[in-house]
């Protein structure tokens, strides 16, 4: 979907460049137009209309097999096109094309009072759209008040104008609040209790001399203590004298016969009735009333606790204004992970006008602020350290494999945190429910930090449902692991425990990196080896071990999943739902620019482990006739220095006699004694020769930072 602030701050930048071109010279407005095709899918995406039932096309020169056959479909149903206008997705964009669909999308009608005031719009099909564009002050006349309908449309204005229209529709805010419910005066509320009733299969035993009826609702407590509306099936009378039926949860639309709520408000966290979901307690108490009067508060205070469930340290933290809660667990391959989800600044906005089972208007957004942020640090990995650093290449894998015996099970945890339930302040009986969950995994050390501003919602109109979703995104990341954070937030609009319509939005990041092992063997062979295994334990493994080299490939991005309207509510069972996968891997890319690659975690253009340096040996030659070296590999930190040790040389020949070179001095610099000293970060060579260049050999030399802690 395309990014509204984004694009409106370029557009508006483009024609503002393109109107001054042409005030500032006499040349002819040059127009760079859009086919009507273009248009439509461009405003359907922007606008967030997806989606259509009937199959048959609405027009017969846009079969199923034409590119913009969806577009075409979904628009007609939201009513932005209407088939007894004839539609070519080849023509061009018009100026009283754009006028007519953008007029379409806001809602907006003529203004009578500018009937008459447009000169040029007597054979313009969409007269009367026209007149909105210009009243709304979207678009303009001239100075003579001619419109020119025929005119090609500027692509860029165009886009500009869709813009505007949207923003409009996904700023809406309620300025009066309105309460207006009518209830099915058919049906009655029971007061009496079953005698015994399973939740699970609905079914329900009353005494005999009950005075229930089908069709009728009762009240009874959820294991939450939440008073679910049940409607009474059909009554059977039993050999013992009881009444049994099943019971099913009521529905809105068998409820309320007519119905219509607005408001826009900003919510109190600190008079809403929460519940953590870990266990199913209250942790901060609110009260409604479970007679048709709407929510009466009681005195609420701000809370803050701290318990430990199912290995899980969960901490809370509640204010007016949001909601943060933490969790903390050890995890396989020893990582103590701290995961934290914050809530805030939650604004909803809604309009519900029902009538008679049908959603004649339904608008209901969504404003909020959340963060979400990851640590994982490894409490074991230098364990086996001493061991390895010496083991041969060639069982290195292994014997990691072997020292820490991991799950093979990468941990993913999901954590339910709690339910919030918010009364709407001027409208009675209504409530916002809100539900947070927390997603996260890692396999190594990593530290991510995320912060999104959201607008999500949809609007339903003319029968269809168009989605709103805006959203800004900022992040901070230290990744040197596969790791993911999610927040899982979800809001519900209900009546009373009849839910209308509902917004879950799963938010935050997730990073993937895989580990490449790097062997070497005594004559310099180069292996290389993918692994399973967290890149972060392979290097602290491989430390002091030069011939063991680690590589890492990263990839990270932000998730965000949108579903609109679930199973259970009434938008849904109107056919309202809508489920979006907005960002991943593929779109939603987490840090613009980053380099992928990293070698002992510092990112590098491309992978630099290549086949060393080998010594010059020929068969011919005795080892009394060769330079050796003890290593022939080495690493060092930075400002370090360490000494070549020669083990033997060639006949006639002594140490006095070498002499030293370094292939790259600015990384490490030899001296006439065979001194290496790190100067910055990389890898170079070292040769050894003799005075007379008649024997030589090479060692690699790997300058690298300290150890990683």
């Amino acid at each position: 979907m395309l990014r509204g602030s984004a694009l409106k701050r370029y557009l508006q930048f483009v024609l503002a460049m393109i109107l001054m071109l042409n005030l500032s010279g006499c040349q002819k407005k040059q127009v760079s137009g859009m086919t009507l095709g273009t248009w439509i899918t461009a405003l359907n995406e922007h606008a967030g209309i997806t989606g259509y039932v009937q199959q048959a096309p609405y027009y017969l020169n846009i079969p199923a097999s034409s590119s913009v056959y969806e577009a075409v479909q979904a628009a007609v149903e939201y009513q932005i096109l209407d088939p007894a206008h004839a539609f070519d997705e080849e023509a061009v964009l018009t100026r009283e094309w754009t006028a007519y669909t953008l007029m379409n999308l806001s809602g907006r009608t003529m203004n009578q009072s500018d009937q008459n005031t447009i000169r040029d719009t007597s054979s313009s099909e969409f007269r009367k759209e026209i007149q909105a564009a210009v009243s709304s002050g979207l678009m303009k006349t001239d100075e003579k008040r001619c419109f020119h309908p025929k005119e090609v449309m500027d692509q860029y204005e165009a886009l500009v104008l869709l813009d505007q229209v949207v923003e409009y529709l996904n700023s809406v805010e309620i300025e009066e609040p309105v309460s207006e419910i009518e209830w099915n005066q058919e049906i009655e509320e029971i007061l009496e209790h079953p005698e015994s009733f399973d939740p699970e299969s609905g079914t329900a035993v009353f005494a005999g001399d009950s005075q229930i009826r089908e069709g009728d609702v009762i009240r009874i407590p959820d294991d939450s203590g939440y008073e679910q509306i049940y409607q009474i099936g059909p009554i059977e009378e039993s050999e013992e004298g009881t009444q049994k039926t099943i019971l099913r949860i009521a529905e809105a639309d068998q409820l309320i016969e007519s119905m219509h709520a607005e408001e826009s408000f900003d919510v109190d966290f600190s008079q809403a009735e929460i519940i953590d979901d870990l266990d199913s307690e209250l942790i901060q108490e609110g009260s409604f009333n479970a007679v048709h009067t709407g929510p009466d508060l009681m005195s609420i205070h701000q809370k803050s606790g701290f318990k430990e469930v199912n290995g899980y340290k969960v901490s809370y933290s509640i204010t007016s204004s949001g909601i943060k809660a933490s969790v903390t667990k050890t995890v396989p391959y020893g990582i103590d992970v701290y995961a934290e989800v914050n809530l805030n600044q939650v604004r909803p906005t809604f309009r519900w006008k029902m009538d008679h089972g049908t959603v004649t208007d339904g608008y209901f957004r969504i404003d909020f602020k959340t963060s979400e942020s990851l640590g994982a640090k490894r409490s074991a990995s230098q364990n086996a350290y001493a061991n390895l650093k010496d083991v041969d290449p060639s069982s290195f894998l292994s014997s990691v494999r072997n020292a820490f015996k991991p799950d093979r099970d990468t941990a993913e945890l999901t954590v339910p945190l709690c339910t919030v339930r918010i009364p709407v302040p001027n409208v009675p009986l209504m409530n916002l429910m809100a539900r947070m969950e927390l997603h996260l995994s890692a396999d190594g050390r990593a530290e991510l930090s995320l912060s999104q501003t959201h607008s999500e919602g949809m609007e339903i109109r003319n029968g269809a449902i168009r989605v709103i979703n805006e959203h800004e995104d900022h992040s901070e990341a230290v990744l040197k692991a596969t790791a993911s954070v999610l927040g899982g937030i979800y809001f519900g609009l209900n009546m009373e425990q009849l839910k209308l319509a509902d917004v879950g939005v799963e938010a935050g990041a997730k990073a993937k990196v895989s580990s490449t092992v790097h062997l070497y063997d005594s004559e310099g062979n180069h292996t290389s080896i993918a692994s399973d295994l967290p890149t972060d334990l392979l290097s602290d493994q491989s430390q002091g071990n030069p011939d063991v080299l680690i590589c890492g490939d990263m990839n990270a991005w932000w998730v965000m999943n949108l579903k609109l309207n679930s199973s259970g509510t009434l938008a849904s069972k109107l056919g309202f739902s809508r489920t979006l996968n907005v960002l991943n891997e593929s779109n939603g890319t987490l840090i613009p620019g980053l380099k992928h690659h990293m070698e002992n975690f510092r990112f590098v253009d491309h992978c630099t482990r290549n086949e060393r340096d080998k010594a010059i040996k020929t068969t011919a030659l005795p080892d009394s006739q060769r330079i050796k070296l003890k290593d022939y590999s080495m690493i060092g930190s930075l400002n370090e220095t360490k000494s070549i040790s020669v083990t033997a040389l060639p006949s006639g020949y002594s140490s006095s006699q070498l002499v030293y070179s370094s292939n790259d001095p600015l990384i490490a610099s030899v001296d006439g004694q065979g001194n290496i000293t790190g100067r910055k970060e990389g890898s170079t060579i070292i040769k050894i020769s003799t005075g007379d260049g008649k024997y030589t050999i090479s060692c690699s030399y790997l300058v690298r930072q300290q150890a990683l802690s």
